[in-house]
């Protein structure tokens, strides 16, 4: 069976989970958001820049 992998997959590998952690963690980043994480947010700027 063939399998792929789509670009935005790409995209969100190249951002280490725990190296962003640490980032958000240091610059108190989750402080300000309600509903959404910085990662989920980071996700939804990724998406949102990709061309149609």
């Amino acid at each position: 069976m063939y399998k792929s992998i789509t670009i935005s997959a790409q995209l969100l590998a190249l951002a280490d989970r725990l190296g962003f952690g640490k980032i958000c963690n240091e610059e108190n980043a989750n402080k300000r958001y309600r509903h959404f994480t910085a990662r989920t947010q980071l996700y939804a700027m990724m998406v949102a820049q990709l061309p149609e």
